[in-house]
C-alpha cells in the first residue's frame, strides 16, 4: 500500500472502531496495549487540533508515553502506574531529548494531561471501565509560582523617551502594549476597523 492507502486505512478502522464501541461489539478481550490504542487516540484527535498542536501531541507521545507506558494493556493500567510515570519525570536529570536540565513542574504536568486524555478516550470508548490517570488519584508536582517582572515608572519614562525617535509603527504597537495588556500575537493580528488590511506587520 502507498503511503496515502496507508493513511486512509488507518483512518477507516479508526472510525470503524469507534463505531463498534458505540454499538457495544468492539473486541473486548483485553488485550490492546497503550501504544495499540494511541494511532486510533490521535485519528480521533486530529479533527479538533491545529497541525502545531496535533505535532506536539505525536511528540509527547513518541518520545515518553509509549516508551513508558505503550507495553501495558489499558486493562491494567493503575493508579499507580501513572503515579510512577510522573515520578519517573520528575526524577530526570535532563529533558526528554537528552539536553537541559530538569523538567519544570508544568512539563510534568503536560505529559500527565496527554496521559489522562488518551486514557479518557479509552474510558469514553468502552475499552476501559475507569480512568486510572483521574487528578484525585494522583500527585502531581506543585506547579511553580510565576515572576512577572514589570517597568516601574523611571524604566517606563525611559523606554517611551526611546521611542521617540522609532518609526510610527513600533511607537504605536508598543504604546498598544502598554496601554492595553495585548501579547505580541494579538498585536500584530490587529486590523483596520471596516476592512482586511492589517494595521501594522510582524
Amino acid at each position: 500500500m502507498t503511503a496515502k492507502q496507508i493513511e486512509k486505512e488507518v483512518q477507516r478502522q479508526a472510525v470503524l472502531f469507534e463505531e463498534q464501541c458505540q454499538n457495544g461489539t468492539a473486541p473486548t478481550d483485553g488485550r490492546m496495549k497503550l501504544a495499540d490504542f494511541v494511532p486510533i487516540y490521535l485519528e480521533n484527535a486530529k479533527h479538533r487540533l491545529s497541525p502545531v498542536v496535533y505535532e506536539k501531541y505525536c511528540r509527547m507521545l513518541d518520545i515518553a508515553i509509549i516508551p513508558m507506558l505503550g507495553h501495558m494493556k489499558l486493562k491494567d493500567i493503575k493508579p499507580i502506574h501513572v503515579q510512577r510515570f510522573v515520578n519517573a519525570l520528575e526524577e530526570r536529570t535532563t529533558h526528554l531529548d537528552g539536553t537541559g536540565g530538569k523538567l519544570s513542574a508544568s512539563t510534568v504536568r503536560r505529559y500527565y494531561t496527554m496521559v489522562q486524555s488518551v486514557l479518557h478516550s479509552a474510558y469514553k470508548l468502552g475499552l476501559i471501565g475507569v480512568n486510572p490517570a483521574d487528578s484525585d488519584r494522583i500527585t502531581l508536582p506543585k506547579a511553580e509560582e510565576q515572576k512577572t517582572e514589570i517597568f516601574n515608572d523611571e524604566e517606563l519614562a525611559k523606554l517611551l523617551d526611546c521611542l521617540e525617535g522609532e518609526p510610527l509603527q513600533f511607537r504605536l504597537l508598543i504604546h498598544l502594549a502598554l496601554n492595553t495588556g495585548c501579547r505580541r500575537g494579538e498585536l500584530v493580528g490587529l486590523k483596520k476597523y471596516g476592512n482586511k488590511n492589517r494595521l501594522c506587520t510582524p
